[in-house]
């Protein structure tokens, strides 16, 4: 009996495993295998608002075994290498065999020279990043009402966003947006007047992978909800209570949340692909690994051409073609090429405002937000969620503040994740 793999089970993993899954029905000589190492799928671009508590965690997850029907065996397993001579994953606690391999595993938080920046960091690219954010938000809040002291107060209440990608961007507004709409008013004149969000950039605008028009209304926006832009400028060191900045300013901050860029994961660097600069797997127009027949990847870790972005709209555009590619040549026939289309740019700017690039078209406000919403519940898988996401953006105009940065809420949520680990 064949064995597919496919590791990882983000955008990417979950669409090309389902594709597969429908492709292979009634193929009794081949075996679907999915590998991840978290049991549940979590849709990322709507991680900002878990972190200002507008949306639960459990409105971005769902459990990966649910997905799939009885015929597909599915894993919980860190894997910690991958053995291309021997066809084999190595996990933690099983080896893995495979015939045809799809890697699928996402990207790792990128530190570049900073490994330890990590220590006194926050990231967001986990459902548990997304939790621990708002339990540090909220504790912040909290902390510094019972402060005396100005200068100890504006720290504990100064945020350093680094990085204006999509990513910095959306987050840096929500947790700006949250504070303004649904705290300053329940707080005291102390604190609302210390709270304070700083957004890093080293290139010379915002969002540098989108339009410039779009950065430039990012920048607008920003700026008149009060917020702090540096751009132009990099972040050279991170220590507890400070972050440096290029320029030679120092700003003394206790939270400094790092969106600088994504890389490849280690266990694919280290596997012995042929990898490009930024340690993502060569692949040809069909997505197949330089050099290993079978063997495909899509997503952050597909390293295509330089023009194509990392993004979940890229995995989702790829998954399909890679598992009709790897169905073509089980069969013995030839794979389809692949071509990037680009459908156009989505970011939040808040609770009610976003941005869009529609064609050729910017368009900004209520209607760009409307958009937004319209399109992730479109995109995140099942129905189920789809409506949660509806009643809960529905509900949210008529609801005040019992909501954002609950951290007994936030406990509870991690909890959970935890509980649904791995051992």
């Amino acid at each position: 009996m064949r064995r597919i793999v496919v590791l990882g089970c983000g955008f990417g993993g979950l669409k090309a495993a389902r594709e597969l899954e429908r492709a292979l029905a009634g193929r009794r000589r081949v075996q679907l295998t999915v590998v991840s190492d978290r049991s549940h799928f979590l849709y990322t671009p709507l991680l900002p608002s878990v972190a200002t508590g507008e949306l639960d965690v459990a409105h971005v997850t769902f459990p990966i075994r649910a997905a799939f029907d009885k015929s597909t065996e599915v894993l919980i397993e860190p894997i910690e290498a991958i053995d291309l001579d021997e066809r084999v994953l190595r996990g933690a606690k099983t080896d893995v065999a495979f015939d045809y391999l799809l890697v699928a595993c996402g990207s790792q938080t990128n530190w570049g020279d900073h490994p330890e920046w990590r220590a006194h960091s926050l990231t967001c690219k986990s459902a548990r990043d997304g939790v621990r954010l708002r339990e540090e938000i909220t504790r912040a809040i909290s902390e510094a009402a019972e402060l005396d002291s100005t200068e100890e107060r504006e720290r504990r209440l100064t945020f350093v966003v680094g990085g204006g990608g999509a990513t910095g961007v959306e987050l840096a507004a929500e947790i700006m947006t949250t504070f303004q709409t649904e705290v300053a008013a329940v707080v005291s004149d102390a604190v609302a007047s210390a709270f304070r969000v700083v957004l890093v950039e080293q290139q010379e605008r915002l969002l540098p992978t989108m339009p410039p028009e779009l950065g430039a209304l990012a920048r607008d926006h920003l700026r008149s909800l009060g917020m702090e832009l540096r751009v132009g400028t990099a972040v050279v060191d991170r220590s507890a209570d400070e972050v440096e900045l290029s320029t030679g300013e120092i700003i003394v901050a206790d939270n400094f949340l790092w969106c600088g860029g994504v890389r490849a994961p280690d266990l694919v660097t280290d596997a012995g692909f042929e990898i490009d600069i930024q340690g993502r797997i060569a692949v040809d127009d069909t997505l197949q690994a330089h050099g290993l027949a079978g063997v495909y990847a899509i997503g952050d870790v597909a390293g295509l051409r330089a023009d194509v972005p990392w993004s979940a709209h890229v995995a989702s555009q790829q998954a399909p073609f890679a598992a009709r590619n790897i169905v073509a040549d089980l069969s013995g026939r030839a794979g389809r090429t692949w071509e990037y289309h680009h459908h156009g740019d989505l970011v939040t700017l808040g609770r009610q405002h976003a941005i869009a690039w529609v064609g050729e078209t910017p368009l900004e406000g209520r209607g760009a937000r409307t958009l937004y919403r319209l399109i992730h519940m479109a995109m995140i898988p099942t129905g189920v969620k789809k409506a949660g996401l509806l009643k809960e953006w529905l509900f949210a105009r008529f609801r005040r503040t019992s909501r954002p940065w609950n951290l007994l809420e936030a406990e509870g949520e991690v909890a959970q994740l935890e509980s649904e680990a791995p051992k």
